[in-house]
C-alpha cells in the first residue's frame, strides 16, 4: 500500500479510510471494516521504515529514518524546513551546503552531505533496512513485533533461536502469555548444552590455500584496468578514492584522486566504482574492468541486494555500466590492489600531489610491481 499506489485496491481503500492524509497518518476508526483493521504491521513499519531520498518531497525531517546510520532527527529549532527536499538544489543535483550548516549540527550536516543523490532526481522510495533485500514481510513483523525485550536472534546459537522464535509465535499468533522468563532460562541452557557439545568435537580442518590473486594481473590488450580503492575518516565523515588506469602491460595510463564526504567505507568504496566508470567515460573508454577488494559491495553487484543506505550509488553502477561496449566489477585481494590503496590513503592525509599520475612518486611508483 506504501509503495504500489497506482494498484486499484490501493486507491479504493484511500478514498475511503485517509482519502486527505497518508497510510502513515491515518488511524484506525472503531467503526473500520475488518479488513481495515485486520491489516496489521503498519506501526512496525512506521517505527523501523526508511527512506531513500530521491527528490525529498515526501520525507519530513523529523521523525524520519532517511539519513544514513539510522539516526532518526526529533527537533530543530522553530521556522526549520519540514522537508527534506527544502535542503536540495534541483537544478544543480545537489544539497544545499548553507542551508543544512544554518540548521544541522556539523556532524549531521556531514552526513547528510554524504547521502548519494544520483544524476537525476527521482521519486523518494521507502524501504525495510531490517531485511537483505529491503522489502517488508509478514516473516519480518513477527521477528519484529515487540515482546520489548532486545533478543538478538541473529547472534544466537540454533537452540536459542528455537526457544526465542516459539516465544514470539505464543504472542504474536496465539494471543498467549509467553513467559518470556522461562524461554529465556532455556535459551541459556540450550546455549550450554550447545558449547558442551561444541567442546567435544575435533578441532576444524585447515582449508586448502586458495586461489586468491596476490599480484596485479593485466587485462586483455584491448581493455583498460581501473583499480580503485577508498580510505576514511568517519570521526570527521570524510573519506578518499583513487582510481588507476592500467593496461596490458601494467604501464600506468593515468590516474585520479578526491576526497569525499561519507558515512561509512562501503560507501567510500561504492562511490570509488562509480566514480571510476564516470571517470572512464569522460575518457571515451569502451572496454573496462574495474577492480576493488571489497566483496560485499562485488558480490552485491554481482547477485544483489543492495544495501538500503548505498542503494542510489549501486543502482547508478549498473546504469553505468550498460553505457559501455563492456564493463565489468569484479573483486581482488588487498595484496593485487596495493596502488590503488596507497593513493587513496596518500590523498585522504592530504599527501598525494597534484601531478601524482604523470610523475608519481617512489612510494606510489613502487605499488607498479
Amino acid at each position: 500500500m506504501a509503495k504500489d499506489l497506482d494498484q486499484p485496491w490501493v486507491q479504493i481503500l484511500k478514498a475511503i479510510y485517509y482519502p486527505s492524509t497518508s497510510l502513515w497518518e491515518e488511524k484506525k476508526k472503531r467503526q473500520s471494516s475488518w479488513s481495515w483493521a485486520s491489516i496489521d504491521g503498519r506501526d512496525l513499519i512506521k517505527k523501523h521504515k526508511a527512506w531513500i531520498v530521491g527528490n525529498g518531497k515526501n520525507i519530513s525531517i523529523l521523525n524520519e529514518r532517511w539519513i544514513p546510520g539510522g539516526e532518526v532527527l526529533w527537533s530543530l529549532p522553530n521556522g526549520s524546513p519540514s522537508k527534506v527536499s527544502d535542503f536540495l538544489i534541483p537544478s544543480q543535483r545537489k544539497w544545499d551546503e548553507q542551508t543544512l550548516l544554518r540548521w544541522f549540527s556539523k556532524e549531521v550536516g556531514r552526513r547528510v552531505l554524504s547521502i548519494h543523490l544520483g544524476d537525476f532526481l527521482r521519486e523518494d522510495t521507502i524501504c525495510w533496512p531490517l531485511t537483505p533485500h529491503r522489502q517488508y514481510t509478514v516473516k519480518t513483523w513477527n521477528k519484529g513485533k515487540p515482546l520489548e525485550m532486545n533478543l538478538e536472534l541473529q547472534g544466537s546459537t540454533k537452540g536459542q533461536r528455537f526457544h526465542l522464535e516459539r516465544l514470539q509465535e505464543c504472542y504474536s499468533y496465539k494471543g498467549t502469555n509467553p513467559y518470556p522468563d522461562k524461554a529465556i532460562q532455556r535459551a541459556l541452557n540450550s546455549n550450554s548444552e550447545f558449547l558442551k557439545a561444541s567442546l567435544a568435537l575435533p578441532p576444524p580442518s585447515i582449508p586448502a590455500a586458495s586461489s586468491t590473486p596476490r599480484r596485479w594481473a593485466p587485462p586483455p590488450q584491448d581493455v583498460v584496468k581501473l583499480n580503485v580503492d577508498a580510505s576514511t575518516d568517519l570521526s570527521l565523515n570524510v573519506g578518499a578514492i583513487a582510481v588507476v588506469a592500467r593496461n596490458y602491460d601494467g604501464e600506468m595510463l593515468t590516474g585520479w584522486a578526491k576526497r569525499i564526504p561519507c558515512f561509512s567505507a562501503l560507501q567510500a568504496e561504492a562511490t570509488a566504482i562509480k566514480e571510476a566508470l564516470l571517470f572512464a567515460n569522460s575518457l571515451d573508454i569502451g572496454k573496462v574492468i574495474v577492480e576493488s577488494d571489497n566483496k560485499q559491495i562485488v558480490n552485491a553487484l554481482s547477485f544483489g541486494p543492495f544495501p538500503w543506505a548505498i542503494v542510489g550509488v549501486l543502482q547508478e553502477i549498473d546504469s553505468l555500466i550498460a553505457s559501455f561496449i563492456s564493463a565489468s566489477v569484479s573483486w581482488t585481494s588487498r595484496s593485487a590492489n596495493t596502488m590503488a590503496d596507497t593513493v587513496a590513503k596518500l590523498s585522504l592525509k592530504h599527501m598525494l600531489l597534484i601531478n601524482w599520475s604523470w610523475a608519481p612518486t617512489v612510494s606510489v611508483r613502487a605499488k607498479l610491481h
